[in-house]
């Protein structure tokens, strides 16, 4: 095509105005991929593949929206800026509505009978992504015909208008990622980014080339599609949350969202409050040795894995419920906890026990990743490291269960010290724990790992369990109900050196790496509907399914934090 010819089918543009409506347009995307990422990531329970795939459509999207572009730029009845106005306000529509269907999808289908099934609302929530970047795909081949002033300066005019598309682009994870996703909610994020993408496509319809009338009609239709959603805002995106979980019925009691994931606690009879992080069971708000039921016991039995932990490092906090239990442990005299996110704490406000731990002047907290942490303090050591770490299948899990995490972990340890973390089930773990270590024991699905034996004495660990003290009262007195069992429990267990049958029974090819991140990728074995093979329980489990899967996995494998 001329430029003769194209100049009649636009207005004329200056070249200003589509290098900004190009990064326009690459920050609405890229903002766009940001929330459908948290969306999913929720939904599917932080579950690794969940980047790819939507990347993935996305780019398939993008790619066929660009061959359409092409397509209409060979058309010479289409006047080609009013078309890319039409394509944001009807990509903003579809945007706002698709994700009250997803959610409405995802909760009805979750279930067939009484067996989990993939639900087909993420399956059509990949449909909605691949939908609404291919009706934006075409913009920028659009721009880039548009946008071409002459014949001899199309390389220089391209390479202009891609350059102003990158740097929307990386505004898009700047602004929005992280700086947005701390202001609003993700509801409200998702009410603002619709709207932005309407506002953008009515101003590039007032600047069209159709005639006043239509130009005054499109912006008039704009504005009431706006006005559409905020009426139906607050009526279809109610309980988004709780919908993309698929399985919950009841509303949440609190959430905390900012740009570290979001944070949903459920209101529990007994008073033992659960928590999720990013759509998975993260732990009950409970230190109360008769109540069970987040397997509190594991925290306890710190006092049978080493006699006098001075200085104790826990990695990761979530609601405060391990590192409460610590805090009553009177020979720990020094305590560093590394936590991610900020919302935790937050969390913790509510709750007067655990609140107590923000002003203990024993106790530093500090917001950074618990791997950067170790890495900028070298010189800390300890005599006891905690990790209550999460399901080993999700995302960055890798981080804090490979061979080199636990080689780091090793160097910040002081002779004698130990490490305890969550395996939550994972035989990987377990061997990658004897590959680094030389002493390994396993207690419930914890793994506590040294380079000195375990030689704690029975005297001895009783004495540290009648010495924790609480609120100026024995933890453990009166024992009675629950917590007599807990004690008799905490004081009889057998402690075992399980290190060399471990390295000898499980292969190497399943230690943990940086490299190959086992658990997240090859390891389908214990992970949950929507992430791969249907769950099954090991055929000794005393546990039977649930039709809430989520609570068959509370049940079986208690406190993840």
């Amino acid at each position: 095509m001329t430029r003769a010819s194209n100049t009649d089918r636009v207005s004329t543009i200056p070249p200003l105005s589509i290098l900004l409506l190009s990064a326009a347009v690459g920050y609405i995307s890229l903002s766009q991929e940001i929330l459908w990422m948290r969306l999913l990531s929720y939904a599917k329970g932080s579950g690794p593949e969940v980047f790819g795939h939507v990347l993935g459509v996305f780019l398939i999207g993008i790619a066929l929206g660009a061959l359409l572009g092409r397509r209409v730029c060979q058309m010479k009845k289409i006047h080609l800026m009013a078309f890319v106005g039409a394509l944001l306000v009807v990509a903003s529509v579809i945007y706002f509505f698709s994700v009250p269907v997803i959610a409405a999808f995802r909760e009805r289908n979750f279930h067939y009978g009484a067996i989990p099934v993939l639900p087909r609302g993420l399956n059509a929530a990949y449909a909605m992504i691949g939908v609404v970047a291919f009706l934006q795909g075409g913009i920028f081949t659009i721009f880039c015909h548009v946008g071409v002033r002459s014949e001899e300066a199309v390389g220089v005019s391209v390479s202009w208008i891609y350059l102003a598309n990158i740097i929307g682009s990386t505004a898009g994870p700047l602004l929005t990622g992280f700086v947005l996703l701390d202001i609003w909610t993700t509801k409200e994020n998702l009410l603002a980014m619709s709207i932005a993408t309407a506002v953008l496509g009515g101003i590039i319809l007032f600047r069209s080339e159709l005639r006043l009338r239509g130009r005054l009609a499109s912006c008039a239709g704009v504005l009431g599609i706006i006005a559409l959603f905020g009426v139906f805002q607050e009526s279809l995106f109610d309980r988004l949350l709780e919908s993309l979980q698929g399985w919950r019925q009841d509303s949440y009691h609190l959430t905390i969202e900012n740009r570290s994931g979001i944070i949903a606690i459920e209101k529990a009879h007994n008073g033992a409050d659960v928590v999720y992080g990013s759509g998975m069971y993260d732990g009950r708000i409970n230190v109360d040795p008769n109540n069970n039921d987040n397997g509190i016991d594991r925290a306890y039995f710190v006092a049978a894995l080493h006699a006098k932990p001075t200085e104790m490092l826990v990695i990761g906090l979530s609601t405060g419920a391990w590192a409460r239990v610590m805090a009553d442990y009177p020979s720990v005299e020094q305590m560093t906890i590394v936590e991610i996110n900020p919302g935790y704490l937050q969390a913790m406000e509510q709750y007067p026990l655990h609140k107590a731990i923000l002003d203990d002047p024993d106790i530093e907290i500090v917001i950074d990743d618990g791997r950067r942490w170790l890495n900028r303090n070298p010189d800390r050591t300890f005599d006891f490291i905690l990790m209550n770490s999460t399901w080993h299948w999700r995302s960055q899990s890798t981080n804090v269960l490979s061979a080199e995490f636990l080689e780091l972990v090793k160097a910040h340890m002081k002779p004698g010290g130990v490490m305890f973390w969550n395996t939550t089930s994972s035989d990987a773990v377990l061997r990658t724990a004897a590959h680094v270590f030389k002493h390994v024991t396993r207690y419930s699905n914890f793994v506590a790992a040294s380079d000195s034996p375990f030689d704690v004495s029975h005297e001895m660990r009783k004495a540290n369990l009648d010495s924790m003290i609480r609120d100026g009262k024995k933890v453990f007195a009166p024992r009675q109900g629950r917590g007599a069992w807990m004690y008799g429990r905490l004081n009889g267990f057998k402690v075992e050196d399980q290190g060399e049958a471990l390295r000898n029974n499980l292969p190497v090819n399943r230690i943990i790496t940086d490299d190959n991140m086992l658990t997240e990728y090859k390891n389908y074995d214990h992970r949950p509907i929507g992430l791969g093979k249907i769950w099954k329980l090991p055929e000794e489990s005393p546990f039977q399914w649930d039709r809430n899967w989520g609570n068959a996995l509370q049940r079986h494998f208690g406190d993840t934090r």
